[in-house]
């Protein structure tokens, strides 16, 4: 046994890498139930600037998110947008941004996002750090898997997302 392997002791190695022995490798979608945002009517005045976090691209800057730029309402959040759980992590799906970076963060308040952004609600005896920490690791990989249009802007499929160890 080459030292390399005898420091591997208790850990199979995956798709996903090694892993401990006692893990079951598993893809994404097998770890969370995926949502799409979306965005409240602007020419209502009565769904904006509420108390709600409405999360854009623009926001993903940390991985912690306690505020956002723009605010709705609870009735422009159930109009326009879906609602999640404080604990949620937002992945950036779709924007220019994804040329160079895949904003990663995780909601620390019930919140609600817009249609570039998909939410990844951790499924039962699931950690939403380590689901983000996971999609920090595999940036570069996920940088490689963007589709881009003719003017630029990228995209992350979902099924991209759903597939990855």
């Amino acid at each position: 046994m080459t030292r390399a392997n005898e420091n591997r002791r208790g850990y199979k190695k995956t798709k996903a890498g090694w892993i401990p022995e006692e893990w079951k490798p598993s893809n994404l979608v097998d770890l969370v139930t995926m949502k799409s945002g979306g965005t409240p009517a602007r020419n209502n005045p009565e769904y904006w600037g509420g108390s709600f976090p409405w999360y854009s691209p623009k926001d993903l800057k940390s991985l912690y998110l306690n505020s956002s730029i723009e605010t709705v309402t609870k009735d422009g959040a159930k109009a326009g947008s879906t609602i999640v759980d404080k604990g949620t992590v937002l992945i950036v799906v779709r924007g220019m941004i994804l040329n160079r970076d895949i904003p990663v963060g995780i909601a620390m308040s019930e919140s609600c996002f817009n249609q570039d952004i998909k939410a990844l609600i951790a499924k039962e005896n699931v950690n939403s750090g380590f689901i983000a920490y996971r999609l920090l690791s595999l940036r570069d990989h996920l940088l490689g898997m963007v589709d881009r249009s003719s003017h630029g802007t990228g995209k992350i499929q979902s099924d991209v997302l759903k597939n990855l160890s």
